[in-house]
């Protein structure tokens, strides 16, 4: 709750919002980019379902204990137990490998990421074995509509999204470049970071020196600040090439 006050309060924030979700069989969205979302969802589709946690309960021949389970889990759905996985989809009328998988990854997203790299990097995930082309890379970018980025440098976070170095505008000066940080107390900070006009100069910093880099993400256009090796943060790419 104090998370969702937070968000809120933050400039930009738009409350995903399931209108579409009907009592259509197999219905669902590609994907749940949050537990917040993964709530929401819940209670959307139970409600587009017109059922209640007592019928849920009932449905699944559960005992009338489990009733705030069902009725927990929609407001704080980290509490979901993975074993209930299987039985929730049915009761959502939904694929249960899906459902599984996004408790999974947003319940344990790094264990998941080390799961998939492990394999023969395949699934849901960008594929932590192969690099992509210069080319991808350009249009990942364009197709984000994102101005001022730096096609060139990509990393991706553990949920699958993709992120940019983006050039910020200093409102004191009106300088457009791109924002960089050693790191260390303040290193958030306008005062703390280092402006850089030039990409290659930006590249070397943030690849070879370690620096921050603010990024663009494609579904809030925020930019934060992201180390290519954070823990957030599954695979890089430079001109198309997996960075180690």
């Amino acid at each position: 709750m104090e998370a969702r006050r937070w968000l809120a309060g933050r400039r930009g924030f738009v409350e995903t919002k399931f209108q579409d979700v009907t009592e259509r069989p197999g219905e669902h969205p590609k994907r749940i980019t949050s537990l917040l979302e993964l709530g929401q969802y819940l209670h959307a589709r139970w409600y587009g379902l017109k059922k209640t946690p007592e019928t849920i309960v009932a449905e699944l021949d559960w005992k009338k204990s489990k009733t705030e389970y069902v009725k927990n889990i929609m407001a704080e759905p980290h509490n979901i137990d993975p074993r209930d996985c299987e039985y929730l989809a049915k009761s959502l009328l939904v694929s249960a490998s899906w459902f599984t998988e996004q408790v999974m990854r947003l319940l344990f997203p790094r264990q998941i990421a080390l799961i998939l790299a492990h394999g023969a990097g395949q699934g849901r995930f960008p594929s932590e074995k192969t690099n992509v082309s210069a080319i991808t890379l350009a249009e990942d970018a364009a197709e984000m509509g994102l101005d001022n980025v730096s096609a060139r440098l990509m990393c991706v976070l553990l949920d699958g999204t993709k992120l940019f170095p983006a050039k910020m505008k200093n409102r004191q000066t009106a300088r457009v470049a791109y924002r960089v940080s050693a790191g260390g107390k303040g290193g958030n900070t306008l005062e703390e970071g280092e402006e850089i006009d030039s990409e290659d100069q930006m590249i070397d910093l943030v690849v070879n020196h370690g620096y921050a880099v603010r990024m663009a993400n494609a579904k809030t256009a925020a930019k934060n600040l992201y180390k290519l090796r954070a823990r957030a943060v599954q695979a890089a790419y430079l001109d198309g090439q997996l960075l180690k």
